[in-house]
């Protein structure tokens, strides 16, 4: 099935192969994939991000598929962001993320971001932010006004003897 911009996807197979293309970082991973496998990419990494940011405005019609285009978004220069399409940032966010999932999984990752470790004795204390994976290189394309804090945020405390990087650890990967 072909892809739909604005349906499925926030960009078309031949944007995501200018984006990858124009990408000073490209190892040519993109190239070596079958285009089926692309726009499956590309859908995927629409959808999940969909799922993952709580995106400020509204829908610009409240039965489409997709939450954009939207209303009462701005660009980064303050101009008014077109309600009738697909924004050039989101569309570039999601060919980044599309070529970052070919080459690997990312959305099963998770990291604990601003960790900080106190240890008294033989107890470990820490606390951060426990993420699934959305590469800053993707967030960073979409301006920060766009959206709120991402929905698999989580704070982690933990307290635990060996709680970081040995067989003894109670975190168990699945945010608490």
């Amino acid at each position: 099935m072909a892809l739909a911009k604005g349906t499925d996807t926030y960009a078309t197979l031949a944007e995501s192969n200018v984006w990858s293309e124009n990408h000073p970082y490209d190892g040519g991973e993109w190239a070596l994939v079958e285009d089926a496998q692309k726009e499956k990419l590309l859908r995927y990494s629409t959808k999940f991000m969909d799922y993952r940011f709580n995106w400020h405005g509204s829908p610009t019609d409240q039965t489409q598929p997709l939450a954009f285009p939207r209303t009462g978004l701005t660009t980064r220069n303050g101009a008014a962001v077109d309600p009738a399409q697909i924004p050039d940032e989101l569309r570039d966010a999601t060919c980044e993320f599309a070529r970052k999932l070919a080459v690997s999984d990312l959305t099963n990752d998770q990291v604990i971001e601003d960790l900080k470790i106190t240890r008294a004795g033989d107890i470990s204390f820490g606390k951060g932010v426990m993420r699934k994976v959305i590469p800053s290189a993707v967030r960073d394309i979409i301006p920060d006004s766009w959206f709120g804090e991402l929905l698999d945020e989580k704070d982690y405390d933990a307290i635990g003897s060996g709680l970081f990087g040995d067989s003894t650890s109670i975190f168990d990967g699945s945010g608490y």
